[in-house]
């Protein structure tokens, strides 16, 4: 069992929910698309939708992801 953490600075946790540890994470700002000044980190801008093993969501930049839940990899954007 895990519990799924957006947070604005464009990561993804996945923390297990038996001790609380971090299972994986996702990056939804690659280090290439940063740029400064006024870089704004992406986040997500929907309430997730689970679906089998993975989550879909809208991204503030305009974005649809596909991750899997077992592993926090992208099956799409």
């Amino acid at each position: 069992d895990q519990v799924i953490v957006s947070y604005t600075n464009g990561d993804v946790f996945s923390i297990s929910l038996n001790n609380g540890s971090p299972k994986w994470r996702y990056r939804l700002v690659s280090k290439d698309s940063v740029s400064l000044p006024g870089f704004i980190p992406s986040s997500m801008s929907t309430e997730p939708i689970i679906n089998n093993d993975f989550m879909y969501f809208a991204t503030s930049n305009n974005k649809i992801i596909k991750l899997s839940l077992d592993n926090g990899l992208a099956a799409w954007e």
